[in-house]
């Protein structure tokens, strides 16, 4: 997850004794760290009831900034740690730069303001239709795209979305990819991601290895999923000699290889155990084929992959 500075910086006049002015929207915002995959402390940067701008760290007490010109605060007691706010022209700040003894480091503006929020919602105009949306792209993925339009959807609203997305007005989104029924209509990538790039599934792991359980019953290697483990994975015998059964362990090749996926890890223990809780990676549109097929009970194109009902159950 990204790293968030939270920031509602409040508007700068000519130089006192360090006290802040009245709040200026142009300056509030959400802030987040350009580059970083950890989760993030969270900063406020607000008034409080003396019309002060403070710094309120995620969970400690709120720390006083001081202005030193225009754009530049320091840290109360701290003469090394800076924010500078980027202005471009007369929009809103965009980036904010936090420098510390550790060096600088580069955030961007993702809240949306007042008016941001009612342009992005605003009912479409004549000018604002128009242009088409892009087919997204045919690999050799067993995946179907198509055109938006053929489902009576505007491209416009997609559009702004997608501006959005690209200034990170959503929070982290990595990829978009909307699929209606057996086509993929829109695909957009964020942050560096790419089609080809395999994300991360976390918690989906476990999702993704109940269907692998339940195409297993259906191949017939399984039998129940109240069968003990130890039927299957003797390795799997614990606490002196009581078994697991089937439904709390799964197994580690894919009888779902027909979806055609393109590239697929799942990252390993310490002790060479799949991680199947959490290790799964695949990339954008290997999700999209299995959010279809279990919105089709478990059946891919004109095969039942998945024992039906297993979905339900």
């Amino acid at each position: 997850m990204r790293s968030a500075v939270v920031v509602a910086l409040l508007a700068v006049s000519p130089l006192t004794t360090g006290r802040a002015a009245v709040a200026d929207e142009r300056f509030f915002g959400d802030y987040a760290l350009s580059v970083s995959t950890l989760p993030g402390y969270r900063l406020e940067i607000e008034s409080n009831q003396d019309g002060d701008i403070v710094l309120v760290p995620s969970g400690e007490n709120p720390i006083g900034l001081k202005q030193i010109s225009a754009t530049r605060f320091r840290l109360e007691g701290e003469v090394s740690v800076l924010l500078d706010f980027v202005v471009e022209g007369d929009g809103p700040v965009e980036r904010l730069e936090l420098t510390n003894l550790f060096g600088t480091r580069h955030y961007r503006r993702t809240r949306l303001l007042a008016g941001e929020v009612e342009a992005l919602y605003r009912p479409l105009v004549d000018d604002d239709r128009g242009a088409s949306f892009p087919v997204p792209e045919r690999w050799e993925d067993e995946l179907r795209v198509g055109s938006i339009e053929h489902f009576a959807v505007e491209p416009a609203y997609v559009r702004r979305l997608i501006a959005g997305l690209e200034r990170g007005f959503f929070g982290n989104v990595n990829s978009l990819l909307v699929a209606i029924g057996d086509r993929l209509v829109v695909e957009a990538y964020f942050n560096g991601w790419s089609v080809e790039r395999p994300h991360q599934t976390r918690s989906i792991s476990k999702s993704v290895a109940s269907l692998l359980v339940g195409s297993a019953i259906g191949e017939g290697f399984i039998g129940s999923v109240d069968d003990p483990i130890g039927k299957y994975l003797p390795d799997y015998v614990i606490d002196g000699g009581r078994e697991c059964v089937v439904r709390a362990r799964y197994f580690e090749q894919s009888p779902l290889a027909t979806l055609g996926f393109r590239d697929v890890s799942w990252s390993r223990l310490a002790d060479g155990r799949q991680a199947t809780a959490f290790g799964l990676a695949l990339t954008p549109r290997d999700f999209v084929k299995l959010g279809q097929l279990v919105l089709r009970d478990g059946r891919w194109e004109d095969k039942q992959v998945l024992p039906p009902g297993w979905i339900a159950a």
